[in-house]
């Protein structure tokens, strides 16, 4: 990691075990600071836990169907506390009620499955251009 890059964190959160860990290794792989997390819940404590005074970016990668809390509401809990968040939701599809809601978080959709390259590549801009949100980022990819 080049210096300052441990100010970035990436969330992530998948109740599936196996997604979970594939997910999280090729993102440190990529050389990001990964906390994976099981559920919604936990990824509002995750978040909560993170180092005060942090000056990165964080990204959220968050499953949207997970127990106790969907992935959602976790994020719009987050995102009242840290503006600017970047978000990728991921799921097998999207509510039509949902669509305003993760609009409003400028957040961008993945289909499961999806290619891991774009979910990387996402990850990457996110924290390497604070201001861009999830969504133009994807609809930008094509």
């Amino acid at each position: 990691m080049e210096p300052g890059d441990d100010d970035r964190w990436v969330l992530l959160a998948e109740d599936d075990g196996a997604l979970r860990f594939l997910l999280a290794s090729v993102l440190r792989k990529d050389g990001h600071r990964v906390l994976e997390v099981p559920d919604g819940e936990q990824l509002v404590v995750a978040h909560a836990a993170l180092p005060p005074g942090r000056s990165g970016r964080t990204v959220v990668v968050s499953d949207l169907s997970m127990p106790f809390r969907s992935g959602l509401e976790a994020v719009e809990e987050i995102q009242r506390r840290e503006p600017g968040l970047g978000v990728i939701l991921m799921g097998a599809f999207l509510e039509p009620a949902d669509v305003p809601r993760a609009a409003a978080l400028g957040a961008a959709f993945l289909t499961k499955p999806f290619e891991l390259a774009k979910m990387r590549a996402l990850v990457r801009q996110l924290v390497a251009t604070p201001e861009a949100r999830a969504a133009d980022l994807l609809e930008a990819a094509g």
